[in-house]
């Protein structure tokens, strides 16, 4: 080790990196600093927009299963009203079926209803 007026020198291989870590000093311990500063915001903002992707997909998910339970279903049931209701009418049946596209109409009625406050729901 020698030393001078500006510094201390080791001269050994392993000194000349303690060299450089002393002559790096303060700059290079405040560039690690923002360098670690910096990649701790990019963790948190990657974390951020995760959270909200996830909220945003479970949203999603949350309104397929309102359609699913109410318009799907709602048609369903109005097709096999509306089925049952032509199949009275092949057997000659004309009463039943009349009564039977009464009460189609009054479940499309009902699912209209239940849809729109959904849809209301939804937009909320």
């Amino acid at each position: 080790m020698v030393r001078t007026g500006s510094g201390v020198y080791l001269r050994s291989p392993t000194g000349v990196l303690a060299n450089l870590v002393v002559r790096a000093g303060l700059p290079g311990v405040t560039l690690l600093l923002v360098w670690w500063l910096a990649r701790w915001r990019v963790v948190i903002a990657r974390e951020g927009l995760q959270r909200a992707y996830r909220a945003r997909i479970g949203e999603r998910e949350r309104i397929a299963r309102d359609l699913h339970d109410t318009l799907l279903q709602s048609m369903q049931a109005l097709v096999l009203l509306v089925d049952a209701a032509r199949g009275r009418l092949e057997r000659g049946d004309g009463e039943a079926a009349k009564a039977g596209l009464s009460r189609a109409i009054c479940e499309a009625n009902a699912g209209l209803v239940e849809s729109r406050d959904r849809i209301r729901d939804l937009r909320q």
